[in-house]
């Protein structure tokens, strides 16, 4: 009798610690891992109560252009201290009036929108920079082919730079809330540009009247074209009673072809002449490399609806940089012994100025 107590015990004594570790001791294979819940973003795009939905803009730009390694030479003398004791006579261009034009759409898909927008900017600066022989500066210029004339150095330079830019963008993107007053526009798509320079460099010496080389004149063409990715991200924060504060930043990398890249160096005499011998052409065509371009914008803007939703309009007023890595291509030539030791020391091309934007929605 004590023994089937005793069995009977044991055998609901194992059974109760079998369900303890069955509660106690899952396995961690079986474990079921927490769901997050799925977001979503609310679009927050331009919607105007029209079938069309389409937007057109315009923009207004007067932008600076510099480019590194553009300078028109060094003016100085010895003195007392330094055996050399001069000044950079640099280009330094001022402003010029530019525009875009651009159409884009929206879609019914998840709220995207496509966008095809083109750029122009033309641009003309020159630099003179005159000395006064009795105060014993000479003017040592930069932009030419070292010992190619009987002078190292001269009285007087001038110096023009040509710039024509042509961009076309076509942007993917998508408008959306983060938060209640911040909406982010990501962006992706392509980009095409050409860009034209031209570079004149004219040193003179007229003090001397014998008939010797020492007027040169100096010039540079550099035509290429692009075409490559671009991504990027505008950032619009409501401030309320339709103002908002507006920003963007995007980069593009392009495959790059200079079509064109010549030299040309003419001297002559205080007459004119040419001076046979001392004149230079140099050719180089179908470069092809890789250049990136970085930009970015602040401002702000405003915008309302019109006819009970029908129409849309929006201007902006922005401050834009930009930077062109490496897009000076023109060459530095060392001496006329060996000609073909040269540099090109692919300076940035350098871009700022504003931005003034009209939008229509219909």
């Amino acid at each position: 009798m004590a023994f089937t107590n005793f069995k009977a015990l044991s055998i609901a004594l194992f059974t109760s610690a079998g369900l303890f570790a069955e509660n106690t001791c899952t396995p961690k294979c079986k474990q079921e891992k927490p769901t997050l819940a799925a977001g979503y973003n609310a679009p927050s795009r331009i919607a105007i109560d029209r079938c069309w939905d389409v937007f057109v803009t315009s923009s207004f730009t007067y932008w600076s252009p510099s480019q590194e390694n553009m300078e028109l030479g060094i003016s100085g003398s010895s003195d007392s201290l330094y055996t050399f004791n001069g000044k950079v006579i640099d280009l330094n261009p001022g402003f010029a009036p530019g525009f875009k034009v651009g159409l884009g759409t929206n879609i019914d898909r998840d709220s995207w929108d496509f966008y095809l927008e083109y750029t122009w900017f033309r641009s003309h600066f020159e630099k003179d920079k005159s000395l006064n022989s009795s105060s014993g500066l000479s003017l040592y210029p930069e932009q030419t082919i070292p010992s190619a004339s009987n002078s190292s150095s001269y009285l007087s330079g001038e110096e023009s730079w040509r710039l024509h830019m042509d961009l076309l963008d076509f942007d993917i993107a998508r408008h959306y809330y983060v938060g209640k007053q911040l909406m982010f526009h990501p962006f992706i798509g392509a980009r095409g540009v050409k860009i034209t320079q031209k570079l004149q460099a004219n040193y003179f010496d007229e003090v001397t009247g014998a008939l010797i080389f020492n007027n040169l004149s100096f010039k540079q063409i550099s035509h290429s074209w692009g075409l490559g990715p671009r991504t990027g991200l505008s950032l619009d924060w409501i401030l309320g009673k339709g103002f908002q504060m507006i920003g963007k930043s995007a980069f593009d990398i392009l495959f790059t072809q200079y079509t064109k890249l010549n030299t040309k160096q003419i001297a002559t005499d205080t007459t004119g002449a040419v001076q046979k011998g001392n004149s230079y052409f140099f050719q180089e065509d179908t470069v092809n490399t890789l250049k990136g371009h970085y930009e970015m914008e602040l401002g702000f803007s405003w915008g309302t609806y019109w006819g009970q939703n029908q129409w849309y309009a929006d201007i902006a007023a922005t401050y834009n940089f930009q930077v062109f890595f490496n897009q000076n291509m023109f060459r530095h030539f060392l001496d006329d012994s060996s000609l073909a030791t040269t540099l090109a020391p692919n300076g940035n091309l350098y871009m700022q100025g504003l931005n003034i934007m009209a939008r229509f929605d219909f």
